[in-house]
């Protein structure tokens, strides 16, 4: 039921945005294909962080770095694939690219079962519960939906301003939002949470200003 529930959020949150900006449909397609592709292109990376994690979990370098090339994956082809397709250079279209893109990624439940179905037919031996999280619910998806909405954006500014280093700084604000929470507890960690929620808010409506 709770997969529903974001499922139907995604969908109200993108028939809206279509309605008000009319942006190309297409964009919208290809956000859902390439997160896809993502997705595939980062399977030996999610295969061996999750067999690292389960054989030698009191060493976290191996996983960290299996982590953040999984990361940089995910943002350049993000990167690439708007480059080419992001020809008129207009916001709105990279926007719904960035709905379609966010809507998949955001519900764990896709990509958990995603990945579980591709390691199946390979027959690789696969827990999904690593990619499941432990409190899932409507909170964290919009949280999510949110902050992977606004990596898009960076995307975005790194094209239309010509400007390679905010696809730096998606990876980098990536890592924060993944890494950064498990060294803190209780308020601290809610706080570093509604931090990065505000702030991905800031990007996503205040991106035209952004230098």
């Amino acid at each position: 039921m709770l997969y529903l529930i974001e499922i139907g959020i995604a969908l109200i949150i993108t028939f809206y945005f279509i309605k008000r900006e009319n942006p190309k449909i297409k964009f919208l397609y290809l956000g859902y294909i390439f997160f896809i592709l993502a997705m595939i292109l980062q399977l030996p990376f999610r295969y061996l962080e999750l067999e690292l994690s389960q054989t030698i979990a009191e060493n976290l370098g191996p996983t960290i770095i299996l982590s953040v090339l999984t990361i940089i994956v995910s943002e350049l082809t993000k990167y690439f694939s708007l480059k080419k397709f992001l020809k008129t250079k207009s916001y709105k279209n990279g926007i719904l690219f960035g709905i379609g893109w966010s809507s998949i990624e955001s519900i764990n439940f896709f990509t958990a079962n995603f990945y579980y179905y591709i390691f199946t037919i390979l027959n690789f031996e696969l827990h999904i519960s690593p990619f499941l999280g432990e409190n899932l619910s409507i909170i964290s998806f919009i949280f999510l939906f949110v902050f992977n909405l606004s990596l898009t954006v960076l995307i975005i500014i790194a094209i239309i301003k010509k400007k390679i280093i905010y696809v730096v700084y998606s990876i980098w604000l990536s890592l924060i939002m993944i890494y950064l929470p498990i060294f803190f507890n209780g308020y601290v960690k809610t706080g570093i949470y509604i931090t990065l929620f505000l702030y991905a808010i800031y990007l996503i409506f205040k991106y035209r200003n952004i230098k």
